[in-house]
C-alpha cells in the first residue's frame, strides 16, 4: 500500500508540474497523439532515423479530411510562441473544405491562419498568452481533400517570450515565413 501511495503521489506531482523550459526559454514537445476532426484522414508517425527528422504525417485521399496531432502541456502565465516546420505534398482543397491548408494553433482557436503553400519545409509560428497557469492543448492541423502534411517533430517547440501575460482580450496570430 505504501509503494502504491508513493507511486500515485509521484504521478500526481508530474501531472501538476508545468512544462520545463531551458535557459533560452525553449521546451521541446512530445506526447503527440492523432485526432480525426472530420472526414477520414489517415495518420502515421515516423521516428527520427539518422539525419532524417521524425515526422507526424496526416493524409487525405480524395475526400474532405480534417486531422491533427495534439499534445497537452501545463503552462504558467505568460507569453508563448508555438513553433515548428510543416510541409505539404499534393495538397488539394476541394469545395467541401473550409479554410484548407496547415497550421499550428491552440485548441479552441477557430480563426488561425492556414498556410496553403508549403511545398518546401516552412516554419510556422503561433503566438498566444496564458493569463494563469492551465493545461493547454497544442495542435498541428491539416485540412484538405487530397494530399498530405508532414510536421517535423524535432522542430516543434514552445518558446516562452515573457512570464507576464498580455491583458485580457489580446489577439493570437500566426506569423508566416
Amino acid at each position: 500500500m505504501a509503494q502504491r501511495a508513493e507511486s500515485v503521489a509521484s504521478q500526481l506531482n508530474e501531472v501538476n508540474t508545468p512544462l520545463p523550459f531551458d535557459a533560452a526559454g525553449e521546451a521541446k514537445l512530445s506526447g503527440w497523439r492523432p485526432q480525426r476532426d472530420s472526414g477520414s484522414p489517415s495518420f502515421s508517425h515516423h521516428p527520427r532515423r539518422g539525419n532524417a527528422p521524425g515526422l507526424l504525417d496526416i493524409r487525405a485521399a480524395g475526400a474532405s479530411a480534417y486531422g491533427s496531432w495534439r499534445t497537452t502541456v501545463l503552462l504558467e502565465a505568460g507569453e508563448y510562441r508555438f513553433v515548428g516546420k510543416a510541409q505539404t505534398d499534393g495538397l488539394e482543397i476541394g469545395p467541401s473544405v473550409t479554410r484548407g491548408g496547415v497550421t499550428l494553433r491552440v485548441s479552441g482557436e477557430r480563426s488561425a491562419k492556414m498556410v496553403t503553400d508549403a511545398a518546401e519545409w516552412t516554419t510556422l509560428t503561433y503566438r498566444f498568452s496564458m493569463p494563469a497557469m492551465a493545461d493547454m492543448e497544442l495542435v498541428c492541423e491539416f485540412r484538405g481533400s487530397n494530399g498530405r502534411a508532414r510536421f517535423d517533430v524535432d522542430s516543434l517547440k514552445l518558446i516562452r517570450t515573457s512570464k507576464t501575460a498580455r491583458p485580457t482580450g489580446s489577439s493570437k496570430t500566426l506569423d508566416l515565413p
